[in-house]
């Protein structure tokens, strides 16, 4: 086999060099996310099951995410949809911070989950 055509040009290096720190910094949000969980649970009062149920949405809402973002670069921008993502991870992180309910802290995850999404398919296409 030919050593050229193993050989990565500039642009798919940066590629993968970004899906490689998306990777990392996705296990980092995971498991910061599951050091949370205690004081989820003491803070609001809540049984293990009820807050298994905050994780698993967690991991379904990561998965739905990036396959719906990756469906909707065919209609929209790039830049569009990666703004509406930062905008998702703001407004979920406010509410985050103002949240006193159980409700309230499940709907900031729903809305913080959705929003670093667009970044992998859009480094996807090129």
């Amino acid at each position: 086999m030919d050593t050229q055509s193993m050989a990565l040009s500039g642009n798919e290096r940066k590629l993968m060099g970004t899906l490689c720190l998306l990777i990392i910094f996705g296990n980092i949000n995971m498991a910061m996310f599951n050091l949370s969980i205690p004081s989820i649970s003491a803070d609001f009062a809540l049984t293990s099951s009820q807050v298994s149920w905050v994780m698993v949405g967690y991991s379904i809402l990561m998965a739905i995410g990036a396959g719906t973002y990756g469906k909707l670069t065919e209609s929209f921008s790039f830049r569009q949809l990666y703004v509406i993502g930062l905008i998702l991870l703001a407004f979920g992180s406010m509410i985050g911070f103002f949240a006193a309910s159980y409700s309230k802290s499940s709907f900031e995850d729903c809305c913080r989950q959705q929003g670093p999404h667009p970044s992998l398919p859009c480094l996807m296409r090129q």
